[in-house]
């Protein structure tokens, strides 16, 4: 079981009276709120210890921006760890990932998998903090591309490198959990893969309908677009030539802005 320490914003924590964040998503919040209000953070380190004794408990870090926060956690850790051995309590030895959600993580990437266990590939933010669009802002829709020949890189650099070090990635977010976006991230080199319940049979009955060689061949003959457009577009005729029994007649990678 893999859970993530709180990933909330200040507004969920804390006073609901107090000022509200002009931009949330770049404010405190994930680790920097944890990091912030330390005694909080320590509470959650010393529960997941003495869960973890018996079960196998992954700790994430989330919205990590670099090595630094992940030492910072790690240290804690122990120190907790240790606080509890001297009260006589049995503690586990959970492993700790970190969430690779910001483009400063993904150049990272080599550094934060020398101090983590595992990553977890966030696609979600990901895309958001890459292209600079809110994905809850509807005026900026058609901004937020999830081809886009950036983000697909990014992602290539994750998975290679951490098949490199010998560490599992966790690919996690609505990419993960769609049907159309799958066979790109398995041709990435994607081997695992975090979604709600409800897209399993949907993810699973594409996953069991393609080889992987194709999929490969698919996300290489894209990997040197330099507009999103061009990606789409060879993605979406990869799609109706190869694999058009497995999804809707009318569906298009193809987006209209």
């Amino acid at each position: 079981m893999k859970i993530r320490t709180f990933d909330l914003g200040a507004e969920q924590l804390l006073d609901q009276n107090s000022a509200k964040e002009k931009n949330p998503a770049l404010g405190l919040r994930a680790i920097r709120l944890g990091l912030a209000y330390k005694k909080l953070l320590r509470t959650q380190l010393r529960a997941l210890l003495r869960t973890s004794v018996g079960h196998r408990i992954d700790i994430i870090i989330p919205m990590v921006s670099g090595v630094s926060e992940v030492l910072a956690v790690k240290q804690m850790l122990e120190h907790e760890r240790d606080h509890l051995a001297a009260k006589g309590k049995v503690v586990g030895t959970p492993r700790v990932g970190a969430m690779i959600e910001l483009p400063s993580a993904v150049l990272m990437i080599k550094e934060l998998l020398e101090e983590t266990d595992f990553l977890c590939l966030g696609t979600n933010d990901l895309i958001q903090y890459m292209l600079g669009v809110d994905r809850d802002n509807e005026a900026v829709a058609g901004w937020f591309r999830t081809l886009h020949p950036a983000v697909l890189r990014a992602i290539r650099s994750v998975l290679d490198t951490a098949k490199s070090a010998g560490k599992p990635v966790i690919v996690c977010g609505e990419m993960a959990g769609s049907p159309y976006y799958v066979p790109v991230l398995i041709g990435l080199g994607a081997t695992e893969l975090s979604m709600n319940v409800h897209s399993i049979p949907k993810v699973r009955r594409i996953i069991s309908g393609i080889a992987l060689e194709e999929a490969a061949n698919l996300t290489k003959s894209v990997e040197q677009c330099p507009t999103v457009e061009e990606i789409e577009e060879i993605v979406n005729h990869h799609v109706r030539k190869n694999w058009a029994h497995l999804f809707p007649p009318h569906f298009s990678f193809v987006t209209e802005r």
